[in-house]
């Protein structure tokens, strides 16, 4: 059926409504959005189009609207701008922690951000438990009432610490198979934790690679630095 093709979408009318439809989800809007809301795929943008089939890997014609192995439609890639990527670095990391699924992408700024913020507070809590500490040893014998009150400060920051670190677990551990899933990888590489030193340097390269562009077998395509 024929379609009007607006960039990297498609419009049509229904009933007196224009709507369009994102050719990387599919999803349906009113022709006043600029983003697609579920992918974040810009509809003013050319698209990119995939050299390499997603389904079978064979090297694809820039002429060829399906592959020519399998057979599957050949879907242009988006670009790397949307409403996804507009997000700061805070706003990552917040979205870490709310999604606690394992299934799905997430991109590298994610994961970085998650553990860099999460990395700082942890050592800022540190320091200003071991501030309290010192000071109410310094200060048991001049003034008994403030160093029991810092003792106190100190326990709580102790117990504040020891509670972000288990609220930690199950966000990290989701977020890196995430993670891996952007690099199209399994989740398992996890394991890679229990080979020391050597495990640890494989774990950095591939979470330091940047996201594939383009549907895998875990999700849709994405595009995010």
């Amino acid at each position: 059926m024929p379609r009007n093709v607006i960039g990297m979408t498609s419009g049509r009318t229904l009933d007196t409504q224009t709507v369009w439809q994102c050719r990387h989800c599919g999803k349906e809007m009113d022709d006043v959005r600029k983003f697609c809301t579920q992918c974040g795929t810009n509809r003013f943008i050319s698209p990119v189009r995939l050299t390499e089939c997603p389904s079978c890997n064979v090297t694809l014609d820039p002429e060829w609207d399906f592959c020519g192995d399998c057979g599957k439609e050949v879907d242009p890639a988006p670009p790397a701008t949307g409403v996804r990527a507009e997000l700061n670095y805070l706003q990552w990391w917040l979205r870490a922690w709310r999604n606690w699924s394992g299934s799905g992408r997430s991109p590298r700024v994610e994961f970085w951000s998650f553990l860099f913020i999460n990395a700082i507070m942890m050592m800022g809590l540190a320091w200003m438990s071991g501030i309290t500490y010192l000071s109410s040893s310094v200060n048991v014998s001049d003034n008994m009432g403030g160093a029991f009150a810092l003792e106190i400060a100190n326990t709580v920051l102790g117990a504040a610490i020891f509670v972000l670190y288990l609220a930690m677990i199950i966000p990290s551990v989701t977020l890196f198979v995430r993670r891996m899933h952007d690099t199209n990888r399994t989740g398992w590489n996890y394991l890679w934790n229990l080979a020391p030193l050597v495990g640890w340097v494989i774990l950095l390269v591939y979470l330091l690679e940047g996201t594939r562009t383009g549907p895998n077998k875990y999700e849709g395509p994405m595009s995010l630095k």
